[in-house]
């Protein structure tokens, strides 16, 4: 159904007298609408083939009621047809409209620009006259036919033939049956949804809320603009905002406060020309409820990709990614997924075209039956606080093992998928240099994560996991089951007694069997220092500690190697340490510099001046006095310990 505020064909034109007389097609929309993103592409019945395709150009004027039209002369739209025109938006990658003329236009094979057989179904009726047209009426579904009463401009520009598009006649009929069945559910701190059925006359419904009792009535003849996200919608009266505006039985509502009681009123309405036809039936049904307390407000965070498919070359198909939601619910239609790359482009459910976010119940049902319980499930608006997984095919083919997962705290997990069949990975998993996932969850939230394909073995089951902060932990799950990753709550270190202690808990567990800690001097290369056992399943916070007595001076970096009990393994993102234990300055005798060197490492000394220039470079021991009878600011480095002072020489 197209929105009396859509830019749609509000006329077609066409001659059945074989001269192509006065040929086009008439834009209608709101006014000031720039026309630059929009294409006409006209189809042959006969083929199912597309013959034209018209760029369109220019600003739609206003007609007096916020909207307008304008013309756009075509010589050669075939009719006879039965044949087809279509609306496409270019930006967007989206078909806004088809219509079909001259009878039922099939779909087939050749027909492109998203246009299937869920789109045909406008048939026009019968002739009135060699010279024809097409105009919408109504809501926006129903098409009738008639024979100009003047010739149409043969230019580009305003016409006036047919009805006037800004014409109204006042308000229609006032629905008799109010809304009912007014609920509130997935009540969170800042978040709620509202549920309702619709009454049965009504075309529309009209949903208020406010922090005080409604005492405001929606005005005829008036269209009001609504937003999920509260206080940003129009206001009937101060404080009482529009949160929805249209045809379903559902809204989720986000920017509330916790501990805070709001009033809910819906209005029904009939009504399709906006600022014109609305009547509305002001009685109501009205409710309240309260936002909870005592709970953190969180943002949607991105947590895991599988950036290699378990499937072998079914990447686009077969690789997932994981997020939470947050202390906010969040509708379906909010999320926008831009992969990595230039394709294959955005996925989400408004202007992204083809590229949808769906549900598959067939699915869900399978990876459920395979995990021998309830794991998976879908909803929209998806809860607050939950765990997301995304899919990126519908449905992927791989088989994944989830018997693990059950009795776990967090569950179910809520699932996605891409409306996608392609095979072409929606990640890299050989890319040398980063490559990002943005996710944008609306009401302004987003989340961007970057990650490294070579930073792992490039093999299949390839993941990595982001904490809070967005820092990468890779790893391999060697049987093809992805785990949801062991949520570490942190990871640091702390120098005591000339050794290191290291610290790291996690929050819960699944399959741990025990931790290999890693040490570098570069943070490139790392080698095994020691193990500590782990604990298998939790859902507990549990801590660790290892000390390692062979630290030494300068910068030393370790992260953590965590192995599964199938064989499979992660890393954890590394932490640097700094040994503050050394000694660089100047005295008359020249620059003194003192460190450990227990590795028995070769170590450099360079020696810059305050510009950046090498003044001198020499091996060292750790323990030197270098000759020195240059005056100023100097710089003194030692590269093998990323250790870097300024020093004043007099």
């Amino acid at each position: 159904m197209l929105s009396a505020q859509s830019v749609f064909i509000n006329e077609i034109h066409y001659d059945n007298s074989g001269g192509d007389v006065n040929e086009g097609w008439e834009i209608a929309g709101p006014a000031g609408t720039d026309l630059s993103c929009y294409d006409i592409i006209l189809y042959n019945g006969g083929n199912n083939l597309q013959y034209s395709t018209t760029s369109l150009s220019g600003t739609i004027d206003d007609e007096g009621c916020g909207y307008g039209a304008i013309w756009f002369a075509h010589s050669s739209i075939q009719n006879g047809g039965p044949d087809g025109i279509a609306l496409y938006n270019t930006c967007t990658s989206t078909l806004v409209q088809f219509l079909s003329y001259e009878g039922s236009f099939t779909a087939g094979d050749g027909v492109a620009n998203g246009v299937t057989s869920t789109n045909i179904g406008v048939v026009e009726g019968s002739s009135t006259g060699t010279t024809e047209s097409l105009q919408l009426t109504g809501n926006g579904t129903t098409y009738t036919d008639f024979a100009w009463q003047s010739p149409a401009a043969s230019t580009n520009g305003t016409i006036n033939t047919g009805q006037d598009f800004c014409s109204c006649s006042g308000p229609v009929a006032e629905p008799t049956n109010e809304a009912s069945a007014l609920t509130v559910g997935n009540i969170a701190c800042v978040s709620a949804q509202i549920t309702w059925t619709n009454g049965a006359d009504a075309t529309n419904t009209l949903v208020v809320m406010s922090s005080s009792p409604i005492t405001g009535t929606p005005t005829d003849g008036t269209a009001y603009n609504a937003s999920g996200g509260f206080g940003s919608g129009d206001q009937l009266n101060a404080g009482e905002y529009v949160v929805y505006n249209g045809s379903g039985t559902s809204v989720n509502i986000s920017n509330l406060v916790a501990g805070t009681t709001y009033y809910i009123s819906v209005f029904e309405y009939n009504g399709a020309l906006a600022n014109c036809e609305e009547n509305y039936l002001t009685g109501g049904i009205t409710t309240s409820f309260t936002t909870l307390t005592g709970c953190t407000t969180t943002t949607p965070q991105i947590s895991s990709i599988l950036y290699n498919s378990c499937n072998g070359s079914n990447e686009g198909i077969d690789e997932i990614f994981t997020f939470s939601t947050g202390s906010d619910g969040i509708p379906v239609d909010s999320i926008v997924v831009d992969y990595p790359g230039a394709t294959p482009g955005d996925y989400c459910n408004t202007t992204c075209g083809s590229n949808t976010n769906v549900n598959n119940p067939t699915y869900v049902n399978d990876l459920n039956n395979l995990a021998g319980c309830t794991v998976f499930a879908y909803a929209d608006p998806i809860p607050p606080n939950s765990e997301v997984m995304v899919f990126t095919g519908n449905p992927p083919s791989t088989v994944l093992d989830y018997s693990s997962q059950c009795g776990a705290s967090n569950l179910p997990i809520y699932v996605l998928f891409n409306n996608n069949t392609s095979t072409t990975g929606r990640f890299a998993n050989g890319a040398n240099t980063p490559r990002e996932l943005i996710v944008s969850f609306g009401s302004g939230m987003s989340d961007t994560v970057s990650y490294i394909g070579t930073s792992q073995a490039v093999t299949d089951g390839a993941t990595v996991n982001f904490d809070a902060a967005g820092n990468p932990t890779y790893f391999i799950s060697n049987s093809c089951v992805y785990p949801l990753p062991i949520e570490l709550l942190y990871f640091n270190a702390e120098i005591l007694n000339e050794n290191c202690l290291i610290n790291w808990s996690t929050a819960s567990e699944r399959n741990n069997d025990y931790y290999v800690i890693e040490k570098s001097y570069d943070g490139i290369n790392f080698v095994p220092i020691g193990k500590v056992l782990g604990n298998g399943n939790s859902s507990q916070q549990i801590n660790y500690s290892f000390t390692d007595f062979d630290f030494n001076s300068g910068i030393v970096y370790y992260r953590l190697k965590q192995h599964d009990f199938d064989g499979g393994f992660q890393y954890s993102y590394a932490i640097k340490v700094f040994n503050s234990n050394s000694s660089i300055f100047y005295s008359e005798m020249g620059i003194y510099i003192n460190f450990d060197t227990k590795n028995n490492q070769n170590y450099t000394v360079n020696i810059y001046n305050i510009n950046g220039q090498l003044i001198k470079s020499q091996s060292t021991n750790g323990k030197e006095i270098i000759d020195w009878k240059h005056k100023g600011f100097f710089i003194v480095e030692i590269p093998e310990l990323q250790l870097r002072r300024k020093i004043v020489c007099y």
